[in-house]
């Protein structure tokens, strides 16, 4: 592209328009070295870092290779090399319809950029600026050598960086010199005040970065199809490292009427259907620094025994790190997204619910699109508390969920701690409907199961990990009928060094008629190793105490439960169990007590046992057997009595049927009555 007939700007006057258009830092100023102009009577030179001033602790340099007007423009790295907080910042300068010049920084020199060859169209020049920091007294000053060429017409180099917009998708120019390479774009509409779109259709090998308030370059990330500017125009840089191929794009660009950021903060009304609801301008357009907030009413009027719910799914969410959309209600936040996510459900108990979408100044995300209805929930299937409950370093959660419930939603926090945290739960779910999800940072276990037994989890986090949330779900399609049955779930945790001791209580009652519980320190969690408890239940006189024990895993031979018919636990034990048990006897006692010895070893540790038991009567269990004998005694006796009668009868009954043996060996059937024939 050659240079505008309007490009007829004198030296002078163009180095100073310029240098006052690039950002200079007021620190810099006492130590400003000049600016080393070279204009086109320098075919080719050489630039390197001017030493040190004396006496200063910052320096800025600058060098100034003004535009050709029928040629362009390289710049190549001979060597460099850079201290701590040193920086070579360049840029390509462009002034067109004599306005003044503008620069475009493009890239951050380093030793990474050796093999680049930097070039500029006609008309367009490079300025670079050198910051040295007063580190430099301390480890040594930076120091590099640049070399430029003014170069002949046909010899390719970046296209012409001012592209302008029209109302209908440009193509972004070609790159036609093999890299690596570097070229700096910059979009203006046709109108001020209009924003740029620019659609990302196919970067093949091609990366692009944001040129941001002129100051930093920030690499797009992979996966971005569009972005848009928040002014009136859009700075970016297209990178190439191949060292034989060209550039290959496909990027379009056009301006906007109208700005797709506005927030429409109008209320919206919700009944039984879905209403859909998506970010401003999704999914191409990402609005950066912005906030926008909406409210949501129900179509329904409240009813006792029933709760007006939101059912929020987010269909698609993407949003920067520190981005996010919130959902509140009353003043109280609920729930909060961001990153990536798709289908989650959130449900929102109350009249009104508030959803407010914040972005920071990013733009290469496509925000989220959702559809919310509005239902009736029972009371018995609500959550016991509004939004995600806080709770301490210690404690438990869990819920008992009616068969007739199809949503439920509940949400619990457990913060960061200072220890370990070990973590169990039990829960019988007995549908693929039910399931609790547990997030510690990036890390997400899922836990359900559709047998409807009980079924245990153990997991751990480790000290000054992010908060753990706990959320339960239940989620029954549109037109499936719940299952009837109910389920329930708890979850326990403490941190790693507790539930070490024994039981308070050492020595126990037993109770005519009434179960009590027993468990193992710190159980349905891990119990801790090297550990000896020992346990004394006891019976009324004349009675004797009963086991049942309902839970039972410990590690296989080491850690063991011993079982002692009565006080003396030095004299050989009664029971020893260890391992992962299941029992279907009751375990009795011939003493009025029953001792319990539990041991661990140092390592390996399970979550223990859980046992009920109660006292039974000694005359009980004597009539208990005493019956259970003489109820088989009289059956015998029965049964000989029976058939000493069927003997009886069977000599007393007339017989009604007799054989005879003929002659001819054939037999005869003859009645009382028939007369045998001669």
């Amino acid at each position: 592209m050659g240079l505008p007939s309007s490009f007829r700007t004198s030296h002078y006057s163009f180095i100073f328009l310029a240098i006052a258009s690039l950002p200079l830092s007021a620190g810099y100023s006492e130590c400003d070295c000049g600016t080393q102009v070279y204009g086109e009577e320098y075919a080719s030179g050489e630039i390197k870092q001017h030493q040190r001033i004396s006496g200063c602790n910052r320096q800025h340099c600058v060098f100034l290779i003004t535009p050709g007007t029928t040629t362009g423009l390289s710049l190549s790295i001979e060597s460099i090399t850079l201290k701590f907080m040193d920086t070579v910042k360049v840029y390509q300068l462009i002034s067109l319809n004599s306005s003044a010049p503008y620069s475009l920084h493009f890239v951050d020199l380093n030793s990474a950029h050796r093999h680049y060859v930097f070039t500029a169209a006609i008309g367009v020049g490079f300025v670079i600026h050198s910051f040295t920091s007063w580190y430099g007294i301390l480890f040594g000053s930076s120091t590099f050598t640049l070399n430029f060429e003014r170069l002949n017409p046909d010899v390719k180099v970046c296209p012409f960086p001012l592209l302008n917009a029209s109302t209908s998708f440009l193509s972004v120019p070609p790159i036609e010199r093999g890299g690596p390479v570097r070229c700096p774009f910059r979009i203006v509409p046709s109108v001020a005040g209009r924003k740029i779109f620019l659609k990302l259709n196919k970067m093949w090998g091609t990366t692009l970065f944001l040129n941001e308030d002129q100051g930093s370059l920030r690499m797009l990330q992979s996966g971005a199809s569009s972005l848009h500017s928040t002014t009136d125009s859009l700075d970016f840089v297209l990178e190439s490292v191949g060292h034989h191929d060209l550039p290959s794009f496909n990027i379009t660009y056009k301006e906007l009427l109208e700005d797709p950021c506005r927030c429409n903060n109008t209320d919206v009304v919700v009944g039984g259907e879905p209403v859909y609801v998506t970010s401003p301008g999704f999914p191409e357009i990402y609005c950066s620094e912005f906030r926008c907030k909406r409210r949501f009413l129900h179509n329904y009027t409240s009813h006792e025994g029933v709760g007006l719910t939101f059912i929020v799914t987010v269909h698609f969410l993407s949003t920067e790190k520190f981005d996010y959309v919130e959902f509140s209600s009353g003043g109280v936040t609920l729930d909060r997204l961001n990153g990536t996510h798709e289908n989650v459900r959130i449900l929102v108990t109350d009249d009104v619910m508030e959803t407010e979408f914040v972005t920071d100044k990013t733009i290469v995300q496509h925000g989220y699109n959702m559809t919310i209805q509005s239902v009736r929930i029972p009371t018995a299937c609500l959550c016991p508390h509004k939004g995600a409950k806080t709770m301490l370093s210690k404690g438990s959660v869990g819920m008992d969920i009616p068969g007739n419930c199809t949503a439920v939603y509940c949400k619990w926090i457990v913060p960061s701690a200072k220890d370990p945290l070990k973590f169990a739960a039990l829960f019988n779910f007995a549908t693929d409907y039910d399931m609790f999800t547990v997030t510690t940072g990036q890390e997400v276990q899922q836990y359900y199961s559709i047998s409807g037994k009980p079924f245990k989890r153990h997991w751990q986090i480790s000290a000054n990990a992010p908060p753990t949330t706990i959320l339960y779900e239940r989620t029954v399609p549109d037109g499936v009928e719940p299952d009837s049955k109910p389920v329930s779930f708890s979850i326990k945790w403490m941190p790693q060094h507790e539930g070490c001791s024994c039981q308070s209580e050492s020595e126990l009652d037993a109770v005519v008629g009434e179960w009590k519980e027993l468990k193992s320190p710190a159980y349905p969690l891990s119990y801790c190793n090297n550990m000896h408890c020992t346990t004394m239940i006891t019976a009324p006189a004349r009675h004797h105490v009963v086991l049942n024990i309902t839970d039972f895993y410990t590690e296989p031979y080491n850690d063991v439960l011993l079982l002692f018919d009565g006080r003396n636990i030095s004299g050989e034990h009664m029971k020893m169990f260890s391992g992962k048990k299941q029992f279907t006897n009751l375990i009795r006692s011939t003493n009025e007590t029953l001792t319990l010895v539990f041991k661990s070893d140092h390592d390996i540790s399970y979550y223990g046992y859980r046992l009920i038991y109660s006292a039974e009567c000694n005359d009980d269990a004597q009539l208990e057997g005493g019956s259970h004998i003489h109820t088989i005694g009289l059956v015998l006796l029965s049964l000989l009595i029976i058939a000493a009668l069927a003997v009886v009868l069977y000599k007393w009954t007339p017989a009604r049927f007799r054989r005879h043996i003929s002659r001819a060996g054939t037999i005869e059937t003859l009645t009382d009555d028939d007369t045998l024939l001669n």
